[in-house]
């Protein structure tokens, strides 16, 4: 069995939690007992966003000379770390006026 790389697996759990967190997204705007599934979904969804671009970046200062066969695989890398970050940053900021201060 081919395993993937860690990157890959955090990207693949991340961009569940991204679809998880828009299928919950009508039903949270509707019924507070939502909020918080909601809200574990969009952290995930930070979390590995976040750790796809370190891993990313340490693998591109770690390993500089590979830049050449895995430069499109790393673009994807970065491309896809900073949608998922950048998700749930727009949907907290989205949840911002609903919370309590």
């Amino acid at each position: 069995m081919i395993r993937g790389s860690i990157i890959a697996r955090l990207i693949g759990g991340g961009f569940t939690a991204v679809l998880l967190a828009l299928l919950l997204w009508p039903v949270a705007a509707r019924w507070d007992g939502a909020l918080w599934p909601f809200l574990a979904l969009l952290a995930v969804a930070a979390l590995t966003g976040t750790a796809v671009l370190l891993l990313t970046g340490a693998d591109l200062l770690l390993h500089p000379r590979r830049g050449e066969r895995v430069g499109p695989i790393r673009i994807f890398d970065i491309v896809s770390g900073g949608a998922l970050l950048g998700f749930a940053l727009l949907q907290l900021h989205w949840l911002g006026g609903w919370l309590p201060a």
